[in-house]
């Protein structure tokens, strides 16, 4: 039973993946990391979820280390989401929640 929910959850994300990716998205995203916390809490060691992005082809943009964390990546929706990250280089300004600065340590 839990084999094949995991399977049917990964198809459907892979296919909501494939849309998102092709312009063409069928599922919001709080549906889609709705149905990836299934999978997550389901099987932790899915294949699926050791994807991040979409399929690097015809050799395009190289990977690069943003100067900036990629909040979405961990889901952080607030400045304490994002103080939070594992090694964080960043402080959120004190003007705003949403502008970061380089802080003087990690």
């Amino acid at each position: 039973m839990t084999q094949t929910l995991s399977k049917t959850l990964a198809t459907r994300l892979q296919a909501a993946s494939d849309a998102y990716y092709n312009g063409t998205p069928t599922m919001s995203d709080a549906a889609f990391d709705t149905l990836r916390d299934d999978l997550e809490k389901l099987d932790p060691n899915h294949p699926f979820l050791k994807v991040v992005g979409a399929p690097v082809t015809g050799g395009g943009w190289q990977k690069v280390k943003h100067q900036i964390p990629m909040g979405s990546q961990f889901k952080a929706q607030t400045s304490d989401d994002m103080a939070a990250l594992p090694s964080c280089p960043r402080t959120p300004s004190s003007a705003s929640p949403r502008r970061w600065t380089a802080s003087a340590s990690p």
